[in-house]
Parts: C-alpha cells; structure tokens; sequence
C-alpha cells in the first residue's frame, strides 16, 4: 500500500504530461491533482504514525487509514467517469481507462486481504464510468460493458486472493503454535534429561570406585576379572552418560562457555598424553605433527579439549591394530585449522554427512559406541563459529578437519 501511494501520484503526474488535459480543462485537472496529492499525503503521514498511533488507538488509526485509502478510487473514479464524458473515443480517454486498469490490478493485490476494503475500493473506481457510460454520456454502452465485466472479474480475483491469503496465515499460526509446543515439549525432555543424566553420573562415579577398591584389594582372580569387566562397562557407560548430558545442555543452549587464550599444542599433546592407554591396548602409535610449539587462540579450553578428545578417541576405536593416529596443526590466514588422520577403517561416501548426526552410527561397526559423539563435536565447534570436515575413503582410513577462528567467535568475545 506504501509504494501504491507513490503509483499513484505517478499516474497523475503520466496524465498530465501525456496528455493535453492541463491545457483544454486545467481547472478540473488541477483540482483532481491536488485531491490526490492530499490523499497520498494523509496515507503516507499514516504510515509514518503506525508505530504511535496504532498503539495508542488501533480502530481509529484503521478507520482513518480506510478512509485515506478509499479517497482515493473516490477522487480518481470521478475524474476518470469525467474523462469519458468529455474525451469519449479520443486518445486520452483510452489513456485513463488504462491507468485506472493498472491501479485496479494493484489494488487487488495490495488490499484483498481486508475484503471489505477491496471491494469498496473497485465499486469506487469504476462504479462512475459505468453509470455515465450506460446512461450514453460517455464512450457508449461497450465501454459499461466492459467495466462491468472487468469490474466483476476482480471482485472475484479478489475474493480468492482473500481466501488464499487468510489460509496461509491460519496455516502459519498453527504451524507456529506446533513449533512452539514441540520447543516446549523439547526444552523439557531435555531438562529432564539434564537432570537424570547428572544423578546417574554421580551414582556412577561412586560404582566405578568401589569397583577398583574391590580390584585392588582381592587377590581371588575371578574377582579381579570381574571387576575388570565391572569397570570397562561402567566406563562405557559414563562415556554414554557424559555424552547424553552434553547433549542436554546443547538443547537447552545452557552450555556454559569462555573465551580465553590457549595454546592449542599444548592441549593436543595433553589429550594425546591422556589416550596413550587405549591407544595402547589396540597398538595404536599417537603422533603429533606442528610445525609451531606454541600456536595461540581464543577459545574455551575445556570444549576445545572436548572436541579434540572425542576426535581422538573415534580414531583410536575405528582403527587397526598396529595402526597410527597423526594429528597435525597449522595456521591458514586468520584460522587455525586441526587434523586428524588415521589408518583406519574409513568411512563410505555415502555416509559423511551421516556419521555427524545424533544416534547414528556407520553400518557394519563393531565398536561400542552411542553415535553421540561426532554430533556433539560438530555442535561445539559451530559454537566457536568453526567447521568440522571429513575426507574418507573405504580402507584408506580418515581425516577429520576442524577450522576455528584464531581471534575467537563473537560470541565468546570476553
């Protein structure tokens, strides 16, 4: 309606120079451009008062915003019933009947939602034409005839409009009320399972302490056995259970993070220093290639770690006995970007994208695993505003590339 505003002005002032209006009747023209000129103003001046006035009083501010709106057909369905008295067959009259067409056209589409406005509109325009016309003051009876007809065409152009439009709007609020449910019903499974994640974990730790006290203190090797198996399992298990939190915490966005500066070699030889133990087990040789001792950036320590663990680890688990694990650092421009390859397994291209989805596993792995923890990477390096990338290739191993900002996300600024 705002931009209809200045069309209209642009019809008068296309009027005036197209034709010799001014000149054979420039006390009517005049008259008519000035009308629509105030019209156009008292709808702009509206639309520059909506944030005011239609706060403060709503239906009056509709009412007169109405009533500018209607001024208008009001003012130019006059001047155009006026233009096929006088001009009849001549150039300008077809002129008029054509600018009047397109305002028309604009109108339907501009005002069919509020159907009661549309049709007073087009009643307004063209109900002067028609009855000059049909009373044989002006072009004749075609030209009634056919504005009746279009007239009657956009009436019901209109009405559809109308329907579509206030459709879609109900489809909106309902698939707005069904986001909002499904949000809530999310936000409360989560919290839920914040909860009971974290009591569990608690219970846990004090089973997988009894269970290397019990370890330590009997010689009975059955005992000793079962205890190793009570603590690869409760291990397994507080691995799934740190992982389901985490993920709580995401959903929730109550995920608590800092920026600070940190040496990112440093880290990666802690972690690698931290999974020499299962990397053990399985022969696995941890090697660490940076061309830097000291490469800083602004991160959260305690996810950068996090990320980089859950990295590692994948590696270690899908990997080959007497295999390799390298994990390699550089600096490209204003990112800081880390590898990591193995020798293991690898990964169907089919499946890429799938391995960074919740629950999801790669088909045919034997290795226990919740199919948390890439998911749960890619969310925390997208929390450093970073990207996560996999290039793989069956029995040719992979190489997992995280990208993150050495200045740190906005969002972490301190």
């Amino acid at each position: 309606s705002v931009s209809g505003s200045w069309a209209y002005l642009l019809v008068v002032i296309a009027t005036g120079l197209m034709t010799d209006y001014p000149r054979r009747f420039p006390h009517l023209f005049g008259m008519v451009a000035g009308a629509m000129v105030v019209v156009i103003a008292a709808r702009l001046l509206l639309f520059k008062a909506l944030k005011t006035g239609f706060a403060h009083r709503p239906e009056v501010w509709r009412f007169r915003l109405r009533a500018a709106i209607l001024a208008t057909p009001l003012v130019w369905g006059f001047f155009q019933a006026a233009t096929t008295h006088l001009y009849q067959r001549e150039w300008t009259c077809a002129l008029v009947v054509i600018l009047t067409s397109g305002m028309a056209a604009g109108a339907t589409t501009a005002f069919s939602p509020d159907l009661a406005l549309h049709r007073n509109f087009q009643l307004l325009l063209w109900t002067p034409t028609i009855v000059v016309n049909a009373l044989g003051l002006g072009s004749g009876y075609a030209l009634a005839g056919l504005a009746c007809l279009f007239t009657g065409y956009l009436l019901w152009q209109g009405r559809e409009h109308s329907r579509q439009y206030w459709r879609s709007v109900k489809t909106r609020q309902r698939l707005a009320r069904q986001t909002a449910e499904l949000e809530s019903h999310q936000r409360i499974k989560d919290e839920f399972l914040a909860v009971i994640t974290h009591d569990l974990r608690n219970s846990l730790q004090s089973v997988l302490l009894f269970t290397s006290t019990l370890k330590h203190r009997t010689q009975d090797p059955v005992v000793r056995e079962m205890g190793d198996h009570m603590r690869e399992t409760g291990t397994y298990m507080k691995e799934l259970l740190d992982d389901l939190h985490d993920l709580a915490r995401l959903g929730m966005k109550a995920l608590k993070m800092k920026a600070e500066e940190v040496n990112l070699v440093a880290i990666v030889e802690r972690v690698l220093a931290e999974q020499n133990e299962p990397a053990g087990e399985g022969r696995i040789h941890l090697r660490l290639s940076s061309p830097e001792r000291e490469l800083s950036l602004m991160a959260d320590e305690v996810r950068l770690r996090q990320i980089l663990a859950n990295l590692i680890s994948n590696a270690i688990k899908y990997n080959r006995p007497g295999g390799w694990v390298e994990v390699r650092t550089r600096v490209e421009g204003e990112q800081v970007v880390v590898e990591v390859e193995d020798s293991g397994i690898g990964i169907q291209p089919e499946d890429h994208d799938r391995v960074f989805e919740l629950f999801s596993r790669v088909d045919g792995a034997t290795v226990e695993g919740s199919g948390l923890g890439l998911a749960i990477t890619r969310q925390l390096v997208e929390l450093h505003e970073g990207s996560l990338e996999l290039e793989s290739q069956p029995d040719k191993g992979s190489v997992f590339r995280v990208r993150l900002p050495r200045s740190g996300p906005a969002a972490l600024a301190c």
